[in-house]
């Protein structure tokens, strides 16, 4: 696939000398495309998105991020490398503000004028933030804090954003907002690897989705492939059905 932003070849990873988590995954993603991950607990999504990243050191592989191999990188140069992670969880700093934890994100920008222009653009994605910028990001609902932290990863506008469970715990009306933000995300340049357990929500946001399975991967395809294949249906992903979505639909 020519001008894949983030490219995985034959990644193995694993912790300690324990047997290896990732057996030779490859994957690619190009700019303005979100690509799913989906899979059971303890197929290697994290691992994934650890080795990319920075966390974890690969066995062997190549992680290609336009078109440089960062594969074996500390975390904070590979995030120099236009690279940025919302890990599970959310992570906010609950006794400082919003806009403080924004700013915090902001680390690689070294002036005044470049930090306002990072909150301007992702103000224009998350309109909400404004309102809550004045508050501690500790009052928030794990929602609103959902947002913040994706918008904290946005500061230094990365060309490869990488989303770990992003849904996890929010309820069906926070999930649709987030949804919604990556539609809006998606819409630029960027490359978006999305790791997620609600099959139904990551398949109507991508484009093309992949199945883990005991760190190798299983299924590959569009979403909307993926969406109807029995396999992802009542294999992999134990739902029975994931419905199409509607042409309204989150």
């Amino acid at each position: 696939m020519s001008g894949a932003e983030l490219v995985v070849q034959d990644l193995v990873a694993g912790y300690d000398a324990a047997p290896p988590v990732l057996s030779g995954v490859s994957l690619e993603v190009t700019a303005g495309e979100v690509l799913a991950v989906l899979g059971r607990n303890g197929a290697g999504k994290t691992t994934l998105l650890r080795c990319i990243a920075g966390l974890l050191k690969p066995r062997s592989g190549r992680v290609i991020v336009n078109g440089v191999d960062v594969a074996g990188w500390p975390a904070h140069r590979v995030a120099k490398h236009s690279m940025a992670l919302v890990p599970e969880g959310r992570r906010v700093i609950p006794g400082m503000t919003v806009i403080d934890n924004l700013k915090l994100g902001a680390y690689l920008l070294p002036r005044s004028n470049e930090i306002n222009r990072a909150l301007d653009d992702v103000f224009a994605v998350f309109p909400a933030l404004v309102a809550w910028s004045r508050r501690r990001a500790g009052t928030l609902s794990g929602g609103q804090q959902q947002l913040l932290s994706i918008g904290r990863a946005l500061m230094t506008s990365p060309s490869v954003l990488l989303l770990d469970e992003p849904l996890t715990g929010l309820d069906p009306l926070f999930q649709t907002e987030v949804i919604a933000a990556l539609q809006n995300i998606k819409s630029g340049d960027r490359s978006i690897l999305l790791v997620e357990q609600n099959a139904r929500r990551s398949l109507n946001v991508a484009d093309r989705g992949l199945v883990l399975a005991e760190g190798a991967i299983v299924l590959t395809g569009s979403a909307s492939a993926l969406r109807d294949d029995p396999r992802v249906q009542d294999g992999y992903l134990g739902t029975s059905r994931i419905p199409s979505p509607r042409p309204d639909a989150a």
